[in-house]
């Protein structure tokens, strides 16, 4: 492991992408990863990329909204 500390527009998306693949180890109903398949195993981490992907830019996405409208109140857009 390193001594890498996660900032918060990494650890919000990085929350809920591993409650959306609980979510998916409950459907299943399979919690100790050792019991996966394959096709499960790739299924789980299709939903922990894709989530965290989706919900960094959707964080980025707000992010640059609150910039441009801080910037328009401000008079500089």
């Amino acid at each position: 492991m390193t001594d890498h500390r996660l900032e918060d527009d990494e650890s919000v998306p990085l929350w809920e992408a591993c409650r959306t693949a609980g979510q998916y180890l409950d459907s299943i109903k399979v919690h100790d990863i050792r019991y996966l398949n394959r096709d499960q195993l790739m299924m789980l981490g299709s939903i922990i990329i894709s989530t965290f992907a989706e919900q960094r830019a959707e964080w980025f996405e707000n992010r640059r909204h609150k910039d441009d409208t801080f910037a328009n109140n401000m008079g500089l857009g």
